[in-house]
């Protein structure tokens, strides 16, 4: 139901900060990782801390590079205006 589905969106919320923001650094549980390793160092924690594989979490990571490759990437808004120029 919805309490599983909400720790993949959890995912793919830190996962779109993390593309937009690389640079940064977190401190987890005493240790600081760089922003662009957060989404895999929150994997192997709710790994330890289940023992099971988070698959959840996992297709939350698939949607979350899935929705940053569609949206920020393509920029189909941009590419409307050059072809009207075009013809």
């Amino acid at each position: 139901g919805w309490p599983h589905s909400a720790d993949g969106l959890i995912m793919a919320v830190t996962l779109l900060a993390c593309l937009q923001n690389p640079a940064r650094s977190v401190s987890m549980y005493g240790m600081a990782i760089p922003y662009q390793y957060l989404p895999l160092a929150q994997l192997a924690m709710s790994y330890l801390f289940t023992q099971q594989v988070p698959w959840v979490d996992i297709a939350g990571l698939f949607v979350g590079y899935v929705h940053y490759l569609l949206n920020d990437n393509l920029k189909p808004d941009e590419a409307v205006p050059t072809l009207l120029k075009e013809n």
